[in-house]
């Protein structure tokens, strides 16, 4: 395995310019929960940053789409599943951190399956996968090198039990449902506006909350 064979074998990696080094796929299509979420108003999922800006350039959604074409074939394909797994693990396994799906989500329980054999095989990454597929993170949520990050389906609400990931509208929002939330929650910094004193660009910044165990839930600015 080498890095070009890892690539041909995944589609790659992406580099997010807040969390670092990641893998994505096409929303809306990979994202069973969050393709519904699309058409309904107020959702996290209505006006989807996945779907504008640079993610919406043709460069971006080809490759997306193309890792998207890998990965199902990989969920069908024994001999491609294990080369996908491989792959994975040899672009990840350097790392100290890891984010699944800046873009996409879990679109089968196959494919979260892959999820978790990388996540084992990588013990000393910390991983966070943040999704809304409830139902596929049994094989690998309890793992310690992972934390699972259930999302909130609307904008300005927590998510069901209070642990995972939400979005406010505006600051006095995020304020408010992290104040709900309580328990050590957190606001992301690199969501705050640029003039708020607490703003970071990104994680590069040193914080990991999204990655923690500490933290039971982290509100992000709407963005």
């Amino acid at each position: 395995m080498n890095k070009r064979t890892a690539k041909i074998a995944t589609g790659g990696l992406g580099n997010a310019s807040k969390v670092g080094r990641t893998f994505n796929l096409p929303a809306v299509t990979s994202c069973p929960t969050g393709g519904q979420l699309r058409t309904v108003d107020g959702s996290v999922c209505a006006d989807c940053y996945a779907c504008k800006g640079r993610c919406a350039m043709s460069n971006v959604q080809r490759a997306w789409n193309n890792n998207l074409e890998l990965a199902r074939l990989a969920t069908t394909d024994p001999d491609a599943r294990r080369v996908w797994v491989d792959a994975m693990v040899y672009q990840i396994g350097g790392l100290d951190y890891f984010r699944w799906h800046s873009s996409g989500d879990l679109f089968s329980q196959a494919y979260a399956d892959m999820v978790a054999d990388v996540i084992r095989r990588t013990p000393d990454v910390m991983h966070w996968v943040p999704t809304k597929e409830r139902n596929k993170v049994s094989t690998f949520a309890e793992l310690p090198n992972v934390r699972v990050r259930l999302s909130a389906a609307m904008v300005d609400d927590l998510p069901i039990g209070s642990d995972g990931s939400a979005v406010g509208s505006d600051l006095e929002s995020v304020e408010d449902l992290a104040w709900q939330a309580g328990n050590g929650s957190v606001v992301c910094p690199a969501t705050l506006p640029t003039d708020h004193p607490d703003h970071v660009d990104g994680c590069a910044s040193g914080c990991r909350a999204c990655w923690s165990h500490d933290v039971p839930t982290v509100v992000y600015i709407k963005h």
